[in-house]
């Protein structure tokens, strides 16, 4: 039985019994399983690295993990499916992802950032740089160019916020959008179609400077809901449109220098609120809105913009729906604010001034609320203007003053309300109408305008409707039956003198007419007189007359006054100057300086002395001989001198032709214009030649083809 004891003692010692043999530390040790690495982790990708491209590391990321690169240009194309930060170890500029067949990159993560590259797609198929397909990718300091296409583009899934990014030279838009984007302190610029293009979708841009795009700064459509603030958008085509649909706030931008419009709003559903903004120096329009867009415009600083006269700094038509509030707009090179084309708009509150056209202008059929705003200082033009048909407009309460033109000229068949508006300290009547215009002007104060309160055409007259207006009482207003004036008119001109005397007396009077008798004596002794009807709304004075008359423009230079001796009693007389622009033949102004006097208790017109000069006729001196109403006696009318009796004028000789027939003397022009002279003063290179009509010629001696004696 040995044996078996001896079997079973070396079983047991071979670990053959219930009980294993104790294991050894290092043993034990070595039979435990390695852990796996626990948290985020940091992949490096660099040269000579672990990983040596971007593509690599991405394999084994996982979410929450860094990769991080180092400097070098590495090859894109690649996507990003899992929540992972990717940093550019290196200065800017030094971490370049390029890509020729693909877009560099296509996230479509839930989570994700990429910072601190250069990022270049070089291909020539429609790539991009950054695709964002769906999810929200944190974009930052990168610098992106793509040759092909868009710089970034997001799509409806997708949610990118872009910070401190410069996105340039893309041969589409730099950053496209139809999901979610946030684009905060980006620059934009040199790309071949529109900076930041939001078609659908939500967007903030805020803090950006977009400049030198070739379309639009900004371009926004298809139902956009959006904030833009804060940014600079200059030298671009449009710095911002806004069309089909879209919502958006535009605030507290400096919109400038673009190469067309400033902003750009129309289309039926776009609501827009355009606050605080400076919009200038754009080549048209600042801000241009039709096609039934509805726009609040507010505290605003338009400027400098240019558009021709049918336009405006602000432009309002096709029924797009405007209200215009607390604004300056003001040295525009076109109106400030035009409405036109079934515009719809209202003006309140706002500073327009020394724009070079009218402040505001009303075009065609539209419709407009001009409230309580101050209208000033327009150099060349009135401060507002009423043209073409224009129906629809209401101003109340607005102060319109020192304009150089009229305070409001209203002409081409329009019509509009003025009510409880002062006009005041304008260069011409405070209110002009004419050309089958008219309208209703109540409670109006007209008061010291430079020309009177009103000039109204006398086809207007059924058309126009006043009622409790201030105004300054002008001088043919307070014109009685029986009055009368009498002047002396000389026109010299080579030598040679033309006088003539005229009376006007009153005659009837009615609420807005005059009727009176003038009586024009010449110097051959003949004596004519012709009835006339003043129509009390038309200024009457010389220098209206000169504007009527021979078409000519008429502007105020400066005024004074003077002690003069009138018809043997002292009177101290203002005077005005005025510079008078006539057309000549061949389509050039000739300019003449004139100055009028005018003292209040001369009855009429006040006039009592006139000094200047007709191109072509010569100097005019008009002088006040006597006045008086229908208790004074008219005097005789003063000798005239004898047509026969030749005049003289130290160092001119005098020719005195016999009539025709009998030597007389006939000058043929070069022009193949005849003169028969019946009076001839020789005055150098000149003649100046009375004809047998009794009408005076100045003509150069070089201009005669032909003298002819008879």
């Amino acid at each position: 039985m040995r044996w078996m004891v001896t079997v079973i003692i070396v079983l047991w010692l071979c670990g053959c019994g219930n009980s294993p043999a104790p294991s050894t530390p290092a043993q034990e040790s070595a039979k435990k399983p390695i852990p796996e690495e626990v948290g985020p982790r940091t992949l490096v990708v660099e040269a000579g690295g672990t990983y040596k491209s971007i593509s690599a590391a991405l394999r084994v990321a996982k979410d929450g993990d860094t990769v991080k690169v180092g400097p070098g240009t590495y090859e894109g194309g690649f996507a990003v499916s899992r929540t992972v930060t990717l940093l550019a170890d290196g200065k800017p500029g030094e971490v370049t992802l390029e890509a020729n067949l693909t877009s560099v990159i296509t996230f479509c993560a839930d989570e994700g950032k990429l910072s601190g590259f250069k990022i270049r797609q070089t291909g020539t198929r429609e790539l991009v740089a950054v695709h964002v397909k769906r999810g929200h990718l944190a974009l930052e300091d990168c610098d992106i160019a793509a040759e092909s296409s868009a710089g970034v583009v997001v799509e409806k899934g997708g949610n990118a916020e872009l910070r401190r990014n410069k996105i340039h030279d893309c041969k589409g838009s730099g950053a496209y959008s139809v999901g979610v984007a946030i684009l905060d302190q980006n620059e934009l610029f040199s790309n071949s179609s529109i900076g930041i293009c939001i078609e659908g979708g939500e967007a903030t841009v805020r803090n950006n400077s977009i400049y030198h795009n070739v379309n639009n700064g900004v371009y926004m459509s298809r139902a956009v809901k959006a904030l833009v603030e804060k940014n600079k958008l200059f030298e671009n085509g449009n710095g911002i449109s806004i069309f089909e649909k879209s919502e958006a706030t535009v605030t507290d931008n400096d919109v400038y220098a673009n190469k067309q419009v400033g902003a750009d709003i129309r289309g039926a559903g776009t609501k827009v609120t355009f606050l605080s903004n400076k919009v200038h120096q754009n080549p048209f329009s600042g801000i241009h809105i039709e096609q039934l867009a509805l726009v609040s415009v507010a505290d605003c600083d338009v400027y400098g913009n240019s558009s021709d006269m049918a336009d405006g700094a602000v432009s309002v038509s096709l029924e797009a729906k405007v209200t215009i509030q607390h604004c300056k707009l003001h040295d525009n090179e076109s109106n400030a604010v035009c409405v036109h084309h079934q515009g719809k708009a209202t003006i309140e509150d706002s500073d327009v001034y020394a724009n070079h056209f009218p402040g505001i202008c009303l075009t065609g059929e539209q419709t407009a609320i001009i409230k309580k705003n101050r209208i000033y200082g327009h150099l060349a033009h009135p401060g507002i203007s009423v043209v073409e048909g224009s129906t629809g407009g209401t101003f109340e309460e607005n102060d319109v003053h020192d304009n150089a033109g009229c305070g409001v000229r209203i002409r081409s068949g329009s019509r509009c309300t003025l009510r409880r508006n002062t006009i005041s300290k304008n260069g011409q009547y405070a209110i002009q109408v004419f050309d089958n215009s008219g309208g209703v002007f109540e409670e109006n104060d007209l008061g010291n305008n430079a020309r009177g309160p009103w000039e109204v055409a006398r086809e207007c007259k059924s058309t126009v409707t006043r009622a409790r207006n201030k105004e300054d009482e002008t001088p043919l207003l307070h014109a009685k039956v029986g009055d009368w004036v009498e002047y002396k008119m000389m026109i010299s001109a080579g030598g040679m003198k033309r006088e003539q005397n005229t009376r006007v007396m009153v005659k009837q009077k009615t609420t807005d007419e005059l009727t009176v008798e003038i009586a024009d004596s010449t110097e051959d002794g003949k004596t004519t007189k012709k009835s006339d009807t003043v129509w009390l709304c038309e200024r009457q004075d010389f220098v209206t007359d000169l504007e009527r008359t021979a078409n000519a423009e008429v502007l105020e230079l400066e005024r004074g006054q003077e002690a003069l001796t009138v018809c043997g009693k002292q009177m101290n007389a203002k005077w005005t100057k005025y510079k008078v622009l006539f057309a000549a033949k061949d389509g050039n102004e000739v300019s003449s300086d004139f100055r009028v006097w005018t003292c209040p208790e001369v009855p009429l017109e006040n006039t009592v002395r006139v000094r200047g000069e007709l191109p072509g006729q010569g100097k005019v001196e008009i002088d006040l001989t006597a006045y008086g109403d229908a208790t004074t006696t008219m005097r005789a009318p003063p000798p005239r001198p004898d047509a026969k009796k030749p005049e003289t004028s130290t160092g001119k000789t005098e020719q005195k032709p016999g009539p025709a027939g009998t030597g007389a003397t006939i000058y043929v022009l070069k022009d193949g214009k005849k003169i028969a002279a019946a009076k001839i003063v020789d005055a150098g290179d000149e003649l100046s030649i009375k004809d047998n009509h009794g009408q005076f010629h100045l003509i150069k001696k070089s201009d005669i083809e032909q003298t002819i004696k008879e």
